[in-house]
């Protein structure tokens, strides 16, 4: 995903990125829990961070993993007492910019065009939610978890047409919504056909083309 900075003029992007405050996140560290209360959002500068949310039985489950340029936690920006509707934990360093909405209101009061940047996000959002909703509905199971392994690939591996993937299967399953032993069943068939190599708490991409090719 660009940066959703990149689409507002170069005045309002100076004057967004004045207000905003760059945070740095060790591994491990939770950004927010799902449930706290919430005035900001964040753009991710470097990194990976995990949206997870805790289900009705008390399991965790991981819905989404984020990088540079992706945001959170942008309905904080619309109303006040906004409560966080996810956990965001960061999975390696990283670092965000954020915006409180004292600062946004502020500034989309003498400058309306900035308010170009929110409603970007939340474009961007309602695309995501619909695509999720579309391929939950119509794509079998096998089809999303190869999806998500792809976008995985592309996320973790860059340019590379091969390489690591540091996420445990729970992690794939809950991105797909499915369960772990489902998208085992599917890696260890992606495994024999030379796609991917399994590997404790990871998986090596192989034939980056292939999973592409499966998930499309």
């Amino acid at each position: 995903m660009a940066n959703l900075l990149d689409g507002l003029p170069d005045e309002d992007r100076a004057r967004v990125t004045a207000v905003m405050r760059r945070r740095r996140f060790d591994k491990g560290i939770v950004v927010c829990h799902e449930g706290d209360p919430g005035d900001s959002c964040h753009l991710v500068v470097s990194g990976r961070l995990s949206v997870s949310v805790m289900t009705r039985l008390g399991d965790i489950a991981v819905l989404a993993i984020m990088g540079p340029g992706e945001v959170f936690g942008e309905l904080a920006l619309l109303t006040e007492q906004r409560t966080r509707t996810a956990t965001i934990t960061a999975l390696e360093p990283s670092v965000t910019m954020e915006l409180h909405r004292r600062d946004f209101d502020a500034l989309s009061e003498q400058h309306p065009t900035v308010l170009r940047f929110l409603v970007d996000m939340l474009v961007s959002r309602v695309v995501r939610l619909s695509s999720s909703a579309l391929s939950g509905l119509f794509d079998s199971v096998e089809h999303r978890v190869y999806a998500q392994l792809a976008l995985l690939a592309d996320m973790y591996l860059g340019d590379a047409a091969s390489g690591s993937v540091p996420l445990r299967q729970e992690v794939v399953a809950g991105m797909a919504g499915t369960t772990k032993s489902t998208v085992n069943r599917i890696l260890k068939h992606a495994e024999s056909d030379g796609l991917v190599v399994l590997r404790r708490g990871q998986f090596e991409v192989i034939d980056r083309a292939a999973l592409r090719k499966r998930g499309a």
